[in-house]
C-alpha cells in the first residue's frame, strides 16, 4: 500500500462522508456526488477521525465495493435501498483527457435510491451526503 494510506496493526471502522450531493434527479431517483475526496486543491484530504486514504487505495476499495456490493443502506444498517449504478475514481492522471480543471481527486457515483421512504428523506436534505463504512487497518 502506498504511504498516506490505511496500514498498520490495529484495525479500525472507519466513516467517509463526502462534501455534498451535487445533484439529484427526482423522476429517476437519483442521486449524483462524492463518495469521497482524496485530495482537494492539491492538499491530502483528512476524514472527521483524522484519517487519510490514498487515490490508489480509494480506487481499489471503489473497485472491488463495485465488483462485490453495490449495496445502499440508511446509515449502514437493515435492508438495501438502493444501490450504486454509476462510478468513476478521478485521478489527476485523468485530466488532459476530459480537459478537466477540477482540483480533487476522488471517488464520484451516482446511486438509485428504490426505497419511498428513503428517496423522502433525501429530497427533504436528511441525507446531505454519502457515507461510505467499512473496516481498515490504520496506519
Amino acid at each position: 500500500m502506498p504511504d498516506g494510506g490505511f496500514r498498520s496493526i490495529a484495525r479500525s471502522k472507519f466513516r467517509i462522508e463526502s462534501e455534498f450531493f451535487q445533484k439529484s434527479s427526482d423522476e429517476k431517483r437519483l442521486v449524483y456526488g462524492w463518495a469521497n475526496v482524496v485530495i482537494k486543491k492539491g492538499e491530502t484530504v483528512t476524514d472527521h477521525h483524522d484519517h487519510t486514504i490514498s487515490i490508489d487505495e480509494i480506487q481499489q476499495a471503489a473497485h472491488e465495493y463495485i465488483i462485490n456490493a453495490r449495496v445502499a443502506k440508511v446509515m449502514h444498517e437493515g435492508v438495501q435501498i438502493g444501490e450504486i449504478v454509476e462510478s468513476f475514481v478521478f485521478i489527476k492522471e485523468l485530466r488532459p483527457a476530459f480537459k478537466s480543471t477540477l482540483d480533487q481527486e476522488g471517488w464520484f457515483i451516482v446511486m438509485k435510491i428504490y426505497d419511498d421512504e428513503t428517496w423522502e428523506r433525501v429530497k427533504n436534505g436528511e441525507f446531505p451526503d454519502f457515507s461510505i463504512g467499512g473496516t481498515a487497518i490504520i496506519q
